[in-house]
């Protein structure tokens, strides 16, 4: 049958071809900018810069917060916003430069840092920093003629400038020191001897900012500007003075320039400065302070009757290290004389037990063992390091029929230490097969090769030959 079609069908049908044809020809033609000089993104932009001038705090946040991943904002954005901006929005406009990595505005945020609005030039001075060292030149460079000038016309103001040209200085080097800290932190932990000396070029600005970290304390500029070395005698008192005020703080918590990395726990910032300090610390300055914390730990519930709490030993337990590590050992050769007055008496109520029923007290026993070895290497006594680390091999393998490949590994450690280099190879080659030991596999290659007291080895051909053979080329 034959369909008659109305003219009203008919007119519906045009209709429908006519959208069809429209979409065709849209879906085929080039696509428009989405932002032309009024497009949305601009009209976004630009409400955004305004907004960080809002006179609503969380307005102000919120803005911010969005400029700082919008695509397409510019420093010229930000230089044209800051043009007409409030205080509070220059503040937030500077913060955004700094987080944007925007140099082009160094000069603008340099003059701020001179500037009379306080608030402005902390803000300034923290964005600085946050720009890297040729920021931070600059805003010494736009604070120091402001300090001359002011020397004669307005003496508060210069002594202001003064002020923030230390708290500058006293943030930059913060922001260094964590940086080299925080960068040398590894997944698998584990302690490297001269993992730290590249702080040694700080020289003294090193040690406030690695104490309060090593004590959860704040930093506080006074911590770090103590004057010039203009009177060595009385520029040391200072220091002293400083790291006293350090320790003596009563406040927690302390607070990196930038934020942690996600992978790092704030509960690492201690054992990174204590591993830092081990190979940098200034006892010259830094000795008696570390001394009355260490007997402060150990006292802590004395008076009680009470023993230690396990974090407060084990604090104790790194200041010694750090202390015998820089040429002040008493404290740790103590320990050790108890250690191994602790392993003796274990190892005699051993021998009288059945081998075939004792595997639980050889663990102890093993345990206490490889903490006295440990104590004798940072002592320095590296033979008889290896020695103890050597019979804990021979118990755990006669327990697994594996040997331990951290002990192993330890071993091998203390021989190149001791110069005993080709057991020192052999022993590191018997650690990292798997075939042989059990556990290699926390042994990464970053580790091992990273790792200073196995660096005299590394000129033998027979490191690279184990390296290969353990990690591929």
């Amino acid at each position: 049958m034959r369909r008659i079609r109305t003219p009203l069908v008919l007119a519906t049908i045009a209709a429908a071809i006519a959208v069809v044809i429209a979409v065709a020809s849209a879906q085929a033609a080039p696509a428009a900018p989405a932002d032309g000089p009024d497009g949305p993104e601009t009209a976004l932009r630009v409400r955004l810069l305004r907004d960080v001038s809002s006179e609503s705090a969380g307005v102000r946040e919120s803005a911010a917060t969005r400029l700082e991943v919008m695509d397409g904002l510019t420093a010229a954005h930000v230089a044209e916003a800051l043009r007409g901006a409030t205080p509070p929005g220059r503040s937030a406009l500077m913060a955004l430069a700094a987080t944007r990595g925007m140099t082009e505005l160094v000069p603008e945020i340099a003059a701020a840092a001179a500037a009379p609005d306080a608030q402005a030039a902390e803000t300034a001075i923290r964005a600085l920093v946050t720009l890297g060292k040729d920021a931070v030149a600059a805003g010494r460079a736009a604070l120091e003629p402001s300090i001359a000038a002011g020397a004669q016309d307005a003496p508060v103001a210069a002594k202001e400038r003064v002020a923030r040209l230390g708290h500058l200085g006293a943030l930059d080097v913060q922001r260094r020191v964590e940086r080299d800290v925080l960068s040398r932190w590894r997944r698998k932990g584990g302690s490297y001897r001269g993992r730290y000396t590249a702080l040694l070029e700080f020289g003294w600005d090193a040690q406030p900012v690695l104490l309060a970290m090593l004590l959860d304390v704040p930093l506080e500029d006074q911590f770090i500007v103590v004057g010039d070395a203009s009177d060595p005698q009385l520029d040391q008192v200072r220091r002293v003075a400083a790291l006293r005020d350090v320790a003596a703080s009563r406040r927690r918590g302390y607070r990196t320039f930038d934020p942690l990395p996600a992978n790092i726990d704030r509960d690492e910032i201690f054992d990174l400065a204590a591993q830092a300090l081990a190979d940098v610390a200034d006892l010259d300055v830094m000795q008696d302070v570390l001394e009355d914390t260490h007997r402060s730990l150990l006292d802590a519930d004395g008076f009680g009757g009470m023993r230690p709490r396990r974090f407060e030993k084990a604090f104790a337990q790194s200041i010694e290290v750090i202390l015998s590590a820089r040429g002040a050992p008493e404290r740790l050769d103590a320990r050790r004389r108890m250690l191994e007055s602790a392993v003796n008496s274990m190892r005699q109520r051993l021998s009288m037990l059945d081998p075939e029923i004792a595997a639980i007290p050889y663990q102890i026993y093993t345990t206490e063992l490889s903490e006295l070895a440990g104590v004798l290497h940072q002592l320095g006594r590296y033979d008889d390091a290896a020695k103890r680390f050597e019979e804990i091999i021979e118990i755990i393998q006669k327990l697994t029929d594996k040997e331990p490949s951290i002990q192993g590994y330890n071993r091998a450690c203390a021989l190149a230490q001791g110069k005993r280099y080709a057991e020192a190879l052999e022993q590191l080659a018997r650690a990292l097969d798997p075939k042989i030991s059990s556990g290699n596999e926390d042994l990464t290659r970053e580790w091992v090769t990273e790792d200073g007291d196995l660096e005299p080895l590394h000129a033998d051909p027979r490191w690279a030959a184990i390296m290969k053979k353990r990690f591929g080329p």
